[in-house]
């Protein structure tokens, strides 16, 4: 499994109300998106940067959303820089309210 943190800073700090919008806006163009196990949505302490992490069965399945498309929408939409995508490999996933076997294992990528 891979995992994404997606980071998109702003030219000035998000407003609570600015993240609510963003978040319902978009949480459900991911719902059954392939190749995704799951996303969190995060905002930075001081409201500077929003983002996300994104949980991927591949990198494949991750970088087709990551297109130049997807980079540009993003400079326009907020108005800040060009989004930063970190890859990560994730062998392992704790889960502790799974109410199964709280610790996946994966091989590595």
């Amino acid at each position: 499994m891979k995992t994404a943190i997606v980071t998109i800073k702003g030219p000035k700090p998000f407003t609570d109300a600015e993240i609510r919008q963003i978040w319902d806006s978009t949480c459900a163009n991911y719902v059954g998106v392939p190749g995704l196990v799951r996303k969190y949505y995060v905002v930075s302490e001081d409201r500077m940067t929003i983002g996300g992490v994104y949980l991927w069965e591949t990198k494949a399945e991750g970088e087709a959303i990551y297109t130049d498309a997807w980079r540009q929408y993003v400079v326009d939409r907020y108005e800040g820089e060009p989004p930063s995508v970190a890859w990560f490999d994730t062998s392992i996933v704790v889960d502790n309210r799974s109410g199964q076997d709280a610790i996946e294992r994966h091989e590595a990528a």
